[in-house]
């Protein structure tokens, strides 16, 4: 029996019209030429529409949009933790997520921010609850917005130091600490692998 689309719940209906959305916005980026693409992708918003942004940007701008106010917007602060190890080289220190949808993906620990807490705040709270640990909350290293099929994901990144306490991995598989020749040798998961060239060049 067929049921009568009229009857089906609300969330039927969004997830139908997300849906639409991401396929209208994958077709057109099928469109373009990727080095178009890529151009666009990473470059400033507020720069779209410029001379230096083909007309084409504004159709990718225009869907993209869309898309994301369709999408939840789920805030996290992630913190890119350095030190130095016995051969005086900076290391990152990375985790594995360890439950969920992208579980075994590597990732910068971190969590989502809570109505009423700052990014810096959050930060500090998650890696005392997920890592038993204290950590200096640095600069900002950049803010990374990416769509996942069901929600659009703002994530805050920043330097980290640790303070004190020691790593223990409640909710992770695994956790390693990587040089930069290192960065590429795990699986990222697809917001976080956004930040690596940008660490890269940092350290």
């Amino acid at each position: 029996i067929q049921r009568n689309q009229r009857n089906l719940p609300v969330r039927h209906h969004r997830n139908r019209f997300i849906q639409r959305l991401s396929g209208a916005y994958t077709e057109k980026i099928g469109e373009l030429n990727p080095k178009e693409v890529q151009s666009w992708e990473n470059s400033d918003t507020d720069n779209i529409g410029s001379d230096s942004c083909s007309s084409n940007c504004g159709i990718l701008r225009y869907w993209k949009r869309r898309r994301e106010k369709a999408l939840k917007t789920v805030r996290v602060a992630a913190a890119v933790i350095k030190a130095v190890n016995e051969k005086n080289e900076t290391v990152i220190f990375t985790t594995q997520r360890g439950y969920g949808e992208f579980k075994d993906g590597w990732e910068f620990p971190g969590g989502k921010i809570e109505e009423g807490e700052s990014p810096q705040q959050a930060l500090k709270r998650e890696i005392a609850e997920e890592l038993d640990a204290e950590i200096r909350v640095g600069d900002l290293v950049g803010t990374i917005e990416y769509d996942y099929p069901s929600f659009h994901l703002s994530m805050d990144c920043f330097w980290g130091e640790l303070v004190s306490g020691k790593w223990m991995l409640k909710e992770h598989e695994a956790a390693r600490w990587l040089t930069k020749e290192e960065l590429d040798q795990v699986e990222w998961l697809p917001a976080d692998i956004a930040l690596i060239d940008r660490i890269r060049a940092e350290i």
